[in-house]
């Protein structure tokens, strides 16, 4: 990848980096295994990941173009936590990778541009959808789809010189589809959290020790959580904020229509 930065420094080019660490099977790489203050392998892996990393974003700079290259860092899912001691853990979140609560989908979302993006952090609802529409937004590429696009050019959040804050953006839903069959499972509104459906990797499976007692919801009967005061969505207000879960359930209609 870094021969690749210094080969492509003088033209436009995209580069998509996916390490297959830290996903099981394990492996870290001679000067990175065993030395991890943890003694946890997982950790080792971080620690390379992190080294790797490094040495990308020091080869941008080297070839002079940190002012014109934008560096995205993310992930997929949470940590895969049936996997013990050989995943992560997301804790103060619950659960992990395969669910629809926060352990599983916030995730990572790091953003560099030298001299464009400036230090600091956003609170704003964004998902891993919204990198194709903002990098076709950002090079000046009509996006042709089949059907509906998912995502949302988020590059007001980089400079407000590329796009104005959309009017309703603190109104923003997202609406999270999974359990297997990518099925309606749960929507995220400002600090307001509902789950329609439910699923864990964790239930029914051998580890005991875990955050995530099994629950159950439906469109009848919804979990709704307000993140700014349970962030590890342990306390059901759905019957204390009936309007809130009506205005959740129509987020999730017109993403449905």
């Amino acid at each position: 990848a870094c021969a690749f930065v210094e080969k492509n420094k003088g033209r436009p080019f995209f580069l998509y980096l996916t390490p297959s660490m830290p996903h099981v099977p394990l492996f870290a790489s001679e000067g990175f295994e065993g030395k991890a203050k943890s003694g946890r392998l997982y950790d080792d892996v971080i620690q390379e990941i992190d080294s790797g990393v490094g040495r990308l974003v020091d080869a941008v700079d080297k070839a002079g173009i940190g002012g014109n290259t934008l560096i995205i860092f993310s992930s997929a899912n949470g940590p895969w936590v049936i996997k013990e001691e050989l995943a992560g853990r997301a804790l103060l979140f619950r659960d992990g990778k395969g669910s629809s609560f926060e352990g599983g989908v916030r995730v990572p979302g790091l953003m560099r541009w030298t001299g464009v993006i400036k230090p600091g952090k956003s609170d704003a609802i964004t998902s891993v959808a919204d990198i194709h529409p903002t990098a076709a937004a950002l090079a000046k590429q009509e996006i042709h789809t089949a059907g509906s696009l998912d995502g949302r050019n988020i590059s007001y959040l980089f400079h407000p010189g590329f796009a104005p804050k959309p009017e309703n953006d603190d109104q923003y839903g997202l609406v999270l589809t999974g359990g297997g069959n990518n099925r309606i499972m749960t929507v995220r509104k400002g600090q307001w959290k509902l789950h329609i459906d439910t699923y864990s990797q964790l239930w029914g499976s051998k580890v005991k020790h875990h955050n995530s007692p099994k629950v159950r919801a439906s469109r009848q009967e919804p979990l709704l959580y307000d993140l700014s005061r349970d962030i590890a969505e342990t306390n059901n207000v759905a019957a204390q904020n009936k309007t809130i879960v009506e205005d959740l359930l129509q987020e999730i209609d017109r993403f449905s229509d």
